[in-house]
């Protein structure tokens, strides 16, 4: 009876730890879904930002190119699908192996990039230097 008891434990904490394991993964999608429909309508409001900035920098003709806005908006948004994404592939990879721990060490790095850039780009006001945005968008690509 101890055996069995034992067994039904281990049973039970297996089936928790694919529980965990799918929970994390599917709550990485999600998130990565949510950021995404909430950056989108940052396109409309890049374009604002361009002339805005445009308007301001009329004597300045090295300033007039304010399409990085646009560019660096249009990256972050593939960032996050290609995130998005990821979470389902990771989750079939086996664990222990070394092109999942190369897998997670990429989608890390790709992770902690997007979310520089969206707070950058993300802003009423931009704030980060025009060549910090093209530098962190490039990083994206």
């Amino acid at each position: 009876a101890v055996v069995s008891t034992q067994s039904g434990h281990y049973g039970r904490d297996r089936k928790a730890g694919k529980f965990q394991r799918f929970m994390h993964y599917y709550t990485r999608y999600h998130n990565h879904e949510m950021s995404h429909r909430l950056e989108e309508p940052l396109l409309s409001t890049a374009k604002m930002k361009m002339i805005a900035m445009a308007a301001v920098a009329e004597g300045d003709p090295g300033a007039l190119d304010t399409s990085f806005i646009e560019d660096s908006v249009k990256e972050l948004l593939k960032a996050r699908r290609v995130l998005r994404a990821s979470y389902p592939y990771g989750y079939y990879l086996q664990d222990g192996m070394h092109r999942k721990m190369l897998f997670e060490a990429m989608q890390n790095e790709l992770e902690e990039v997007t979310e520089q850039l969206s707070q950058m780009v993300a802003r009423v006001y931009l704030r980060t230097p025009k060549a910090k945005i093209i530098e962190t968008a490039l990083l994206l690509q």
